[in-house]
Formats: structure tokens, C-alpha cells, sequence
């Protein structure tokens, strides 16, 4: 077949509509065109597609390595700025990022040298801290480093009974110490509770010491440094920013384990529903600004700011509670440790009205350490020894393979 100059000319490109002019072609030859207009694109952008866009859409998973603690569990969640999910585990310290696709994680080759990691935040430059058994780390473009800055160094002295500053203003967090709880406030501050010196302030400059008694030993920072006391045990276990800028703390590790509110101002201590002592785990603020409360052997507490109301094994519930979340809806999800009942208990949600426990048959000998909601209302489950889940309102998707578990 020839192909004279005007039947060539109706393949002419018009650049100010980006469309072919064909016209004059006859309808067999449009079809073999747009066929191989076809292969052309998908060639080309096959051949500038960068790797995130070839990735397998197969569910992802996180491998669990042979020898891991058999306690390990997924400690602790975040979600980001740009909606991106991390996890931080006790499986050899790894820390996992979920950006919708696919985990990326991040170990002892990229900074990380704890075993643990116990919380998350991230800061407003987008920085991510960890709290660790080995300290505090910051992450930045994906390296991990530990902070420790110079200045008041605290020691360990049998005979010692008072420990004195420096002079220094900028006191770091001693080295070593392990820090179980990060929150980033309005403000932009940082703040941590370490495992034996108290609650910490870091504005992006210098670290401020909450300071307070801790099992007989007063320690007293600089004239300069702000000084508060508590009168029970040194570790934070959980803290809590509220919406009126109150920073909420809980202690434990003491026979008397406190709940605490620094305004800024003073240190108060709240006797939750006038028992002598109640150990607080996690804690969450709902819409309506009351505090929720996951506690050992307690069940749920809520408080409006004046009373507390209890909700326990006759609501359905495990006493033995371990985090929190609100999602979307306004529904709390409960998270608790130990032995599901018959209907469930392990992941209970409550709607306002009643507490609907739920038959996760797969999660039936493990504790629920850690919650989180996705942007899509997924709500992601953190778990002991059994790994990471999805759940999507209808079925349960595990996230994790065990190599070498039988």
C-alpha cells in the first residue's frame, strides 16, 4: 500500500490543542495508531517511572527475625504530618514507618542502638524523637542519633542523699537513662519522662529538669532552673498534653504510683476516684475534654475535671486496660492485656451508650499495647508478641510474618 503526501499530512500534530487531526484516515488505520500510541506511552512511562511507582501493591509485610524477644511487642504508634504511620517495637529496638505503600525500617544501622522503644513524637520541623531503654534519639532524614547535651551530669552515690547542679542552665537527660514518654505541645516543646529523673522541658535550645523527690533522694538543680516536686517515684509512665495547655503525667515503678497536672505554674496531685493509689498507663483527651484513663487492675477511669466515673469488668471490659483511642467517629477504643473472655475484651469500643467488645479470635492470648487511626479510619493494632494488625471495620489483616515460628 503507498502512502501519498496528503494521507501522510493527516497525521500532522496540532500543538495548540495537543490532538491528533485524523480526519482523512480510514478506520483501519486509526485502530492501528492509537494501538501503537498506546505502547508508545506505556513504554515511556514505564521507562521514567521511579521505583515507589513500580512497587508491588501486594500487601506489605513486617518480618520478624528469627531470636526476637519472645515479649517483643509493638510498643507504641504516631502518625504523622504527612499521614504516614510509624511504629516503634521491643523487637531489637526496630522502628517501622508505614507510608500507605510499604515499611521502611529503621535499626542499629541507621543510629538506633536500643532494645526498646517506648514512645514517639514528632516535633515541628518534622523531626521524629524516640524515647528509649538507651535514651533519647532524634531522627532527621531518616538518621537516628542520642541526644545527651552538657550540663547538670547526675550520679549514683549510695551515701549520697542530696545531688547538686552545676550552675548550668542547659541540664541534659542523663546518659543512659531510659525515657518512657514524649509528647510535642502547642508551643513546640518537647516533653519526656525518664525512667529515674523526672519529668524534662526541652524548647528546641536547652532542657529544663521538673525535678521532685524520688525514693529519698532530693535532687536540686541551679537557682536558674525551674524546681517542682512530686512526692512518688521517678518514672513517668505516660504524659499528656490537655486542650487548655495542662501538661498530665502519671508515675509508676513506686508503691504509691501518682497522677499529677503542672500548669506551668505548680504541681498538683489527683487522687483518681479518692483511692490511695492507681496506676496509670495511657491516658487520651476526648472532644468533649474529658480524660480517659487506662489503668492495671482498674479498668477505665473518665474525668471531667471534677468526678470520676469507673468502667470495669461489669461494662464488659478487662481491668487490666493498656491504651487508648478516639477516632473519627467519637467512639473510644480500649486496649487491654491478658486472657480474652468467651466474647472477646481484648479491643473493646465504646459509642457513648454501651461497650461492644470485640471477638478477635486471633488475638486471644496476646495484650494490646498500642492504637492508632489511619487517615481512611483503619484502625491499626499493636500487639504482644503476635505483631502488627489492620482492622477495617469489617475483617482483621495481619501485618507481620515470624520466620521460624512454628
Amino acid at each position: 500500500m503507498s502512502c501519498n503526501y496528503d494521507t501522510c499530512r493527516t497525521f500532522n500534530y496540532d500543538k495548540r490543542r495537543t490532538l491528533f487531526n485524523c480526519r482523512h484516515m480510514y478506520p483501519h488505520k486509526i485502530l492501528s495508531f492509537m494501538l501503537l500510541l498506546l505502547l508508545f506511552v506505556s513504554s515511556c512511562k514505564a521507562q521514567n517511572s521511579s521505583p515507589s511507582a513500580l512497587i508491588d501493591h501486594k500487601r506489605p509485610k513486617i518480618v520478624v527475625p528469627s531470636g526476637s524477644d519472645e515479649h517483643g511487642m509493638f510498643r507504641c504508634s504516631m502518625i504523622d504530618r504527612n499521614g504516614d504511620l510509624w511504629f516503634g517495637t521491643t523487637l531489637f529496638g526496630r522502628l517501622y514507618r508505614f507510608n500507605g505503600k510499604s515499611f521502611i525500617t529503621f535499626s542499629k544501622e541507621d543510629g538506633l542502638t536500643c532494645s526498646s522503644i517506648y514512645s514517639i513524637a514528632e516535633d515541628n520541623a518534622g523531626n521524629i524523637w524516640l524515647g528509649t531503654n538507651k535514651g533519647l534519639f532524634r531522627g532527621i532524614n531518616g538518621k537516628f542519633s542520642l541526644v545527651s547535651i552538657p550540663g547538670i551530669k547526675v550520679g549514683h552515690a549510695p551515701s549520697m542523699t542530696t545531688i547538686l547542679g552545676t550552675g548550668n542552665r542547659n541540664a541534659s537527660v542523663p546518659d543512659q537513662e531510659a525515657v518512657y514518654a514524649i509528647v510535642s505541645d502547642k508551643k513546640g516543646n518537647l516533653w519526656l519522662g525518664t525512667e529515674n529523673f523526672g519529668l524534662w522541658k526541652y524548647d528546641g535550645k536547652s532542657f529544663t529538669n521538673i525535678v521532685y523527690i524520688n525514693n529519698g533522694w532530693k535532687i536540686i538543680p541551679s537557682d536558674s532552673t525551674q524546681y517542682y516536686t512530686v512526692p512518688h517515684s521517678g518514672l513517668i509512665q505516660f504524659i499528656l498534653e490537655d486542650k487548655a495547655g495542662n501538661i498530665w503525667f502519671s508515675t509508676a515503678g513506686a508503691a504509691t504510683p501518682s497522677f499529677n497536672c503542672f500548669d506551668g505554674i505548680s504541681i498538683r496531685e489527683v487522687k483518681v476516684a479518692n483511692l490511695s493509689s492507681v496506676h496509670i498507663f495511657y491516658m487520651i483527651q476526648d472532644t468533649a475534654g474529658n480524660l480517659w484513663l487506662a489503668t492495671r487492675d482498674n479498668g477505665v477511669y473518665r474525668y471531667n475535671g471534677h468526678t470520676f466515673i469507673n468502667f470495669n469488668e461489669k461494662d464488659g471490659l478487662l481491668d487490666n486496660t493498656s491504651c487508648l483511642l478516639q477516632d473519627k467517629s467519637g467512639s473510644i477504643w480500649i486496649g487491654s492485656v491478658g486472657k480474652m473472655k468467651d466474647n472477646g475484651g481484648l479491643v473493646t469500643r465504646y459509642n457513648g451508650k454501651a461497650f461492644t467488645p470485640f471477638p478477635l479470635n486471633t488475638l486471644s492470648n496476646t495484650g494490646i499495647w498500642t492504637m492508632i487511626e489511619d487517615r481512611s479510619g483503619n484502625i491499626w493494632i499493636g500487639t504482644k508478641e503476635m505483631g502488627l494488625y489492620r482492622y477495617d471495620g469489617k475483617s482483621l489483616v495481619s501485618f507481620t510474618e515470624h520466620v521460624g515460628r512454628q
